[in-house]
């Protein structure tokens, strides 16, 4: 017994043994496969050369092992244009195994042909830090006159992480002689640098062609950016209108470090010719903040011929007081009217207006909700929702607000929530709660918000469990597609749909079935008691109900599963027939 044991115990360190070797080398066919390539590249076949080449790009880091001879195939340049672009592509394939290949790929930088230019440096960059040595080669060809080339060195410098003392300077001068399209990338690229450059960027406002460029990176620099204030200013007297503009964006962007300059501003917005410049004067405005100095001509534009800048006002006002008035309820009225505007940029500031977290005065939001009120139109209202949700999920807190408020209210605040899906995750506390109102819509309505957020909303799983037993037949229903949206999370709430599977209401037990399949899609348990209940569903009155049967039934083995939906492939309805072809058509595959 003790010399078999022992016998074992070698078996097993010698299979051990072999395992090891196993993982640790590439698979022998691989090898064999890299090693015909790599004798291919050093033939004189110039087709089969480059046919290697694109064979090992498949392999990936597989073909890492040729990284020697793909590198001999770039420093020789002799080489044909074609085989060496081909070559690089496997290069780029390989990850840190094309390491090597750095210094010739850095030499290719300077060859003649733009696009050899252009397949280095996106190589180089596909290599990361790796290739930092190759920086001070891609920086002078930064400026290549090939846009291509441009782009992918630029892309690489990022990629691999440049030294900023390398990218600094050759991002203020792109600013300077680029093109626009080049300049707007250095922009992000300063932006991202901060308040570094900041100093640099004032001393680029007064070049003629950087000057909108520097104004630009000092807007997205943002608050950061103060001291670029007093340099600004004198950008407000200029006599191109996209530079005053432009400097009142930024200003905007600075915030109150502006302060200083709100009382031109204001003498802008009163005066200025061109629209588009009112309109940065009235974002500056409200931005910065200085109340003293800024209502009086926000106030005077609540009356502005053009409606955008009237809703821009109305925006600025808002933000700037604290207290009700005929002047406040002017600026919400002209909210209010901007939704019914045909143009949609008016529409899309108007729910700016109503979404901004910082008009958040109680007495501000009072006068926007009783406003909301008074409107009849149900179109009006739908077109409202859906322009206020096209903000995103900046405007979820005043959503939940809503909630509170009056049945209209809360009923499109909700069909807003729906629309953001995910996002609105916040609100699950506040639709938790809705599940109990008195009205059945906006207990259906808040059971399809939970559904649109999904997994995020597991909390209201013991809520929407109880809804199962709802008195309105269509809450009980939507249950199910909230806790089916919101899968494996709502587990807890299987018995309940478990026991609604065997209800006399048909699209009940078939939504609870197709919840429950969703939450434990793997339990087989499960699965058994579901099919006799899609069966029974092929022969509801309703036609969305055998069409849901039929996807369901689709997702099983089961041979019964299959030959339940043969047997209604003639329906009378052109929607079950076409489902029952899809099923069968993906069973075929």
């Amino acid at each position: 017994m003790q010399r078999y044991e022992v016998n074992l115990m070698r078996r097993i360190k010698f299979l051990v043994v072999l395992l090891g070797l196993f993982l640790s080398s590439p698979p022998l066919r691989a090898q064999d496969e890299v090693t015909g390539l790599c004798d291919a590249l050093a033939g004189s076949d110039a087709a089969a050369r480059v046919d290697a080449c694109r064979k090992l790009a498949a392999l990936g880091p597989r073909g890492a092992a040729a990284v020697p001879q793909l590198v001999g195939v770039l420093e020789n340049t002799s080489s044909d244009a074609e085989l060496r672009r081909c070559a690089m592509l496997a290069l780029s394939t390989m990850g840190r195994g094309a390491e090597p290949a750095v210094p010739a790929l850095t030499e290719i930088l300077k060859a003649d042909d733009p696009k050899l230019r252009a397949y280095a440096a996106h190589v180089l960059g596909t290599l990361g830090p790796a290739a930092q040595s190759a920086a001070p080669a891609l920086v002078e060809r930064a400026l290549d006159k090939d846009p291509v080339v441009r782009r992918e060195v630029r892309d690489a410098l990022r990629q691999i992480g440049a030294p900023k003392e390398l990218t600094r300077p050759l991002f203020l001068k792109m600013l300077k002689e680029a093109s626009p399209e080049d300049a707007s990338a250095a922009v992000l690229t300063l932006a991202e640098l901060g308040e570094e450059v900041v100093p640099q960027l004032c001393e680029a406002l007064s070049h003629k062609d950087a000057g909108y460029w520097a104004c630009l990176a000092l807007g997205e620099i943002g608050p950061a950016a103060a001291a670029a204030v007093p340099h600004l200013a004198p950008l407000l007297d200029s006599n191109e209108e996209e530079v005053r503009m432009q400097a009142l964006l930024t200003l905007a962007k600075i915030g109150p470090a502006a302060k200083g300059l709100v009382p031109e501003i204001g003498k802008i917005l009163d005066e200025d010719r061109f629209e588009g410049v009112r309109y940065a004067a009235t974002f500056a405005l409200g931005s910065i903040g200085e109340k003293e100095a800024a209502v009086a001509p926000v106030a005077r534009a609540l009356d502005a011929k053009d409606e955008l800048l009237r809703v821009a006002s109305a925006w600025a006002y808002l933000r700037l007081v604290d207290d009700t008035g005929p002047t406040t309820e002017k600026a919400v009225q002209n909210v209010i009217k901007g939704f019914d505007s045909t143009n949609s940029n008016v529409r899309d500031a108007a729910a700016n207006a109503l979404a901004d977290p910082d008009i958040s005065d109680a007495d501000v939001r009072e006068a926007f909700r009783k406003a909301l009120e008074g409107i009849e139109d149900p179109e009006s209202l739908e077109r409202i929702a859906d322009t206020i949700a096209s903000q995103g999920p900046r405007v979820v807190p005043a959503c939940i607000r809503s909630l509170e408020g009056q049945r209209k209210l809360r009923f499109y605040a909700l069909r807003i929530l729906i629309q953001l899906g995910p996002d609105s995750a916040p609100a699950v506390p506040a639709l938790i709660m809705t599940l109990d109102d008195r009205d059945p819509v906006l207990r259906r309505e808040a059971e399809y918000a939970l559904g649109a957020i999904g997994p995020a909303a597991a909390k209201a799983t013991e809520k929407l469990a109880a809804k199962l037993s709802d008195e309105d037949q269509d809450v009980r229903h939507t249950a199910c597609y909230a806790l089916g949206k919101i899968g494996p999370d709502a587990r807890g709430a299987l018995p309940a749909l478990q026991k609604a599977m065997q209800s006399t209401d048909e699209f009940l037990a078939l939504a609870s079935t197709w919840a429950s399949l969703k939450i434990a899609p793997d339990n087989a348990e499960l699965r058994a008691a579901a099919l006799p209940v899609l069966i029974k569903a092929l022969n509801d009155k309703r036609e969305h109900v055998r069409t849901e049967a039929v996807y369901l039934l689709g997702e099983f083995d089961d041979p019964k599963a299959i030959e339940a939906v043969k047997s209604i492939q003639h329906d009378t309805s052109p929607a079950v027939r076409a489902a029952v072809a899809e099923v069968l058509e993906a069973r075929n595959k």
